[in-house]
């Protein structure tokens, strides 16, 4: 892509150059040494000199040295000579001359040698201008030096321009040939600092689109500090980005190449202190550096102002982090683990960080010592606390390889099984036998005992959790009340484990209060247990508010305060658990812990799709699946599967939820969660047609509730769902007994439920029996409930008018019906109520739109939401008031309107789309 003469930046010392030039072919020759850091572009100056001076027909030599060929005398003449492209008498006179040399002893005078190698070239300038140029000549021999110096001071009356270009180096490094140099009247030197930011976009816009230039360059010069070579070699590794003309930059192999050519061509001991410096990192410093590698700390400074000068590094640290990792990249495995216990033992013994040290005995997979278990663990607290999750694995990880103490190892493990189950909670599995090991040996702490049962449940492994348990009892190595609190959880998520357990007698009487009452331990699980238990039984959330007003989220706690989600939501406190389950969402955000956001977003889901917001429910149980592989969910998968299944049929989308069908049912039933899928699947089969498997669903979900003793319409309303099955299957008795059975079941609070009961028991009998128990319904649902089931009780109550004459009153709450299904994403649902909103559409375009106008400007706000079957909380949500302003503006629209409740407000308020008139209403 880079022209290699190119030059950027340059503009003033090409002018010198140019100038120096002109001088020399009028008889006014000059010595020019060009000095700068590697890659600074000396090469590229010396070359524009040599275009130049062919151009304008003068003789050319031109040479470079190299470190290798420092010991060979007159090597840098010969190779000069050699360089000459034609033949002439007096180029055979300075070979002849240069021969004689060779053959003299090292006592022979070196300064008479190299006078008459140089009278020899300077014989070269009687038939034209010479231009001779030497690139990196602190590597010439010592021989060949004297010779350029000699030819120095004899340049000033001579057609003669000599171009030397040596390393910038701190004075005291300087080359004997530098210092006589600068004594001479006519020789200049010239130094060239790296390019600039605007001679990096120079650069740039000679190779790409200007605009490309211009945004590249910022991030170009900070990366590479104005390196030529470095720029060039970012610039040829980046690529477009697909589908757009934009270019990206890409670290790849050229620019590694080039970081390690910028490296190599300083020396071998530059070498070393980047490497060393890429090791150590932020801790690096010139006396730690210089112990590291066995030099003194002046040499340090000086390779790390070369390394400065080159723009490979800023201050302390490379500029760039893909330059840093070309560099340890480089190293060979042994000699970088070398340097990494090294840099380990120099900074614990200096008292460095915690998560410093542990960087190295990471990197130099140490062999254990005493000292490192502690460091490593404080370390991993640290990487943790700043958002490192993978650096605090990997230093529990060599921790535990590192002790050799029992106790603590196992302290280790479970604080590592913790780490793990951030990300992978399948990977846990690995660590369970030993924790399990652990707890019989009495190595665990009680609270870690029931960490370790919750996490044998979660993986599916119910057996042996609730065999732990039992050894556990029989040992005596755990207190008695962390074994309750582990046999109370267990029965909890697998009530079909609860009779082996009850035998041990460790499940706990008597309720649990904010103090720990009845003599229970304070432990997360057991509260979260009972408060699931409380809610199924009588559905009280208190409990679930408890522990979620006690707990903070944490490694010990995300379960626990799961299912206490759960438990809001098994008690119908919808809009607690919506609070509480943002609130702990915002709290995991930037914890790095997937798996929490995994579960915490799929109990999200679940809430939504209980309140009827469907598209919304899909949407977040999808996220919970693609933030957590599914292998990683164990039993708890029947949480976002059962959900989205649900979800899925909701929105008219079934066939989505095939693949989802085919989980193991068998082994997802020993679970509380497991009842959820059950019941979504049997949802699924009754809207897709299969009724009859659909009612097989419902049933055993009603045999599975009764044989564990919670029969609770909060986990599944079994009989509700079978009494649609049978009105479904044609079988209306059935239906009805069934939901009659349903409704004497129904405790004071759970309006929800009698509402969507009384919706089902509305489709059978005569239309006056209907009409009467589809108004309460939907009467309750208005208020705040499933917008769904609002949307379906609407456009039953609407047919119950129409079957009694009443034609405008049935249209009317049909078109309401169509308008909320609309809203929830419920697209079966709105393909049945189609043709009578169609009817409804027109009724509501011929109505009067003056029979508003009475209303104020916040009363048609209310009034707008409220026809299309918004409740009143969504309406005190969506513009910023109480439910009490609520309450009072429909009072008073009701008035002036002369309707009696919400479902008698006009249609014609709604307008003549899917969305609400009032959402586009100014709520400022």
């Amino acid at each position: 892509m880079f022209t290699p003469a190119k030059l950027a930046d340059r503009e003033e010392h090409q002018h010198r150059l140019h100038a120096l030039l002109r001088d020399s072919l009028h008889g006014r020759g000059h010595t020019m040494l060009v000095t700068g850091a590697v890659a600074s572009g000396k090469t590229a100056m010396l070359t524009a000199v040599a275009d130049q001076a062919a151009a304008i027909g003068a003789m050319l030599l031109e040479t470079s040295c190299a470190p290798a060929e420092r010991e060979l005398p007159f090597g840098l003449m010969n190779r000069l000579l050699d360089s000459a492209s034609e033949a002439s008498a007096e180029l055979d006179d300075c070979r002849r001359a240069l021969e004689r040399q060779h053959g003299r002893e090292s006592g022979d005078c070196a300064i008479r040698a190299a006078a008459e190698l140089a009278a020899a070239l300077l014989r070269l300038t009687a038939a034209r201008p010479v231009v001779i140029t030497v690139d990196d000549v602190d590597h010439a021999d010592d021989e060949s030096a004297g010779v350029l110096l000699q030819l120095s001071r004899r340049t000033r009356h001579a057609p003669l321009l000599l171009v030397l270009s040596e390393r910038v180096r701190p004075a005291r490094d300087r080359l004997p040939l530098h210092a006589e140099l600068a004594h001479q009247p006519h020789f200049r030197q010239l130094r060239l600092g790296l390019l600039t930011p605007s001679g990096t976009e120079g650069l740039l816009a000679e190779h790409l689109a200007p605009d490309a230039a211009q945004r590249l360059a910022p991030e170009l010069y900070a990366s590479t500090g104005g390196n030529p070579l470095l720029v060039r070699a970012l610039v040829e590794d980046s690529t477009r980005e697909p589908g757009t003309p934009e270019i990206r930059l890409v670290r790849s192999d050229g620019y590694s190449q080039a970081v390690l050519g910028c490296l190599h061509r300083h020396g071998p001991q530059t070498v070393a202190v980047a490497r060393g410096l890429a090791v150590l990192g932020p801790s690096g410093r010139a006396q730690t550096l210089a112990d590291l590698l066995g030099l003194h700390p002046r040499s340090v400074l000086d390779e790390l102002t070369a390394l400065r000068l080159s723009g490979l590094v800023d201050k302390w640290a490379y500029r760039d982090a893909a330059a840093r990792d070309a560099v340890l990249d480089a190293v060979p495995p042994a000699e970088l683990a070398a340097l990494h216990r090294r840099a380990a033992d120099l900074l614990h013994g200096a008292t460095g960080a915690p998560v410093d040290v542990a960087r190295h005995l990471i990197g130099a997979d140490a062999e254990p010592a005493g000292w490192m278990t502690p460091t490593l663990r404080d370390a991993a607290g640290h990487a943790l606390a700043g958002g490192d999750p993978r650096l605090a694995r990997d230093c529990l990880e060599l921790a535990l390889r590192s002790s050799g103490d029992p106790s603590e190892r196992a302290a280790i493990r479970i604080r590592l099984a913790g780490l793990i189950w951030r990300s992978a909670p399948a990977a846990v599995a690995e660590h369970l036998d030993a924790l399990a090991d652990d707890a019989r040996a009495g190595r665990l702490e009680g609270p870690d005992v029931v960490l370790t049962i919750g996490y044998l449940a979660w993986l599916g492994r119910m057996d042996t959790a609730a065999g732990l348990v039992c050894e556990l009892v029989g040992a005596g190595t755990v207190p008695v009340g962390a074994l309750a609190a582990a046999a109370r959880w267990l029965a909890m998520f697998s009530p079909p484990m609860r009779p082996r357990l009850e035998e041990l007698r460790l499940l706990p009487d008597g309720p649990l209060t904010a103090d720990g009452a009845a003599g229970t331990p304070d432990d997360a699980y057991l509260h979260a247990a009972h408060a699931v238990s409380t809610a199924l039984a009588t559905g009280s959330s208190a409990e679930a508010v408890l522990v979620l007003q006690r707990y903070h989220l944490n490694d010990a706690t995300v379960q626990p305060l799961m299912f206490a989600l759960c438990a809001l939501i098994y008690a119908g406190r919808l809009d607690l658990a919506a609070a509480w389950c943002d609130r702990l969402v915002g709290e995991c955000t930037a914890r790095h812990a997937p798996a929490w956001q995994a579960m915490l977003t799929a109990t999200r889901a679940e809430i939504l799709l209980r309140r009827g917001e469907l598209t919304q429910a899909v949407q977040q149980a999808r996220t919970a699946l693609g933030r957590l592989p599914v292998q990683n969910w164990g039993a708890g998968l029947a949480f976002p599967v059962g959900t989205l299944i649900e979800a899925y049929t909701g929105v008219g989308r079934p066939d989505d939820a095939l693949g989802l069908l085919a989980l193991p049912a068998r082994e997802l039933l020993q679970t509380l969660p497991g009842v959820r899928y059950l019941r979504a699947r049997g949802r699924w089969r009754l809207a897709t047609g299969r009724s009859h498997a659909a009612l097989g669903d419902f049933m055993a979900c009603g045999e599975f509730q009764e044989r564990w003793g919670i029969d609770s319409s909060g986990l599944a309303a079994w009989r509700l769902d079978a009494a649609e099955a049978w009105l479904a299957l044609g079988d209306a008795d059935r239906g009805s007994s069934l939901g009659g059975r349903q409704l004497r079941r129904v405790r004071p609070g759970q309006d929800g439920l009698r509402a969507a009961v009384l919706g089902v028991l509305g489709r059978t009998g005569d239309p006056h029996s209907r009409l009467q128990a589809l108004g309460e319904a939907v009467e309750i649902l208005e208020r705040d409930g499933d917008r769904v089931q609002l949307a379906t009780a609407l456009g039953e109550l609407g047919r119950a008018y129409r079957e009694l004459g009443n034609f405008h009153r049935g249209r009317t709450l049909i078109g309401k019906a169509w308008y909320v299904a609309k809203a929830c994403g419920a697209e079966p649902l709105c393909d049945l109520l189609m043709p009578q909103h169609a009817e409804a559409e027109l009724e509501a375009a011929a109505g009067d739109p003056a029979e508003a106008e009475g209303l104020t400007e916040a009363e048609m706000r209310v009034a707008v939401l409220a026809a299309h079957g918004h409740t009143n909380r969504e309406i005190s949500a969506k513009l910023f008031i109480t439910i009490s302003t609520v309450e009072q503006h429909l009072t008073r629209v009701y008035r002036k309107l002369n309707v009696k409740r919400r479902r008698d407000l006009p249609l014609s308020l709604a307008g003549s789309g899917g969305e609400p008139a009032g959402a586009r209403l100014d709520v400022g």
